[in-house]
């Protein structure tokens, strides 16, 4: 489910005038909660913030780490879920990914990694 970001991307870049990027962030997030189904919000979007932080998408992983932190889930058990991308994607991603967080912190949208 979190490929169809890359389809609302596309359709925010190629349609601009048609689209509006917030309707394609909601339209995205509606699909993502039907996707999860009855599955624990923190942990479901636990899921979603690794799997766009293992492609490094900035702005999804971001939203789901916000939708994440709002439903309960600690900063703990988000640094073990990210931790784990070590192995398939390496240092440098893992190094990324949290420099993604460390600025959506500064920004007081999400509680800070450290």
């Amino acid at each position: 489910v979190t490929e169809a970001w890359s389809v609302f991307g596309f359709s925010a870049d190629h349609w601009s005038h048609w689209t509006q990027v917030n309707e394609l962030h909601r339209s995205y997030l509606s699909l993502y909660q039907s996707a999860m189904g009855d599955m624990e919000t923190g942990l479901g979007h636990l899921i979603g913030a690794v799997c766009h932080g293992a492609c490094r998408r900035k702005v999804p992983m971001i939203i789901h780490l916000q939708k994440a932190f709002s439903a309960g889930l600690t900063v703990k058990q988000m640094a073990e879920a990210l931790s784990y991308m070590i192995i398939p994607c390496g240092g440098n991603t893992l190094i990324e990914v949290v420099s993604y967080w460390e600025e959506a912190a500064k920004d007081m949208l999400v509680p800070s990694p450290s």
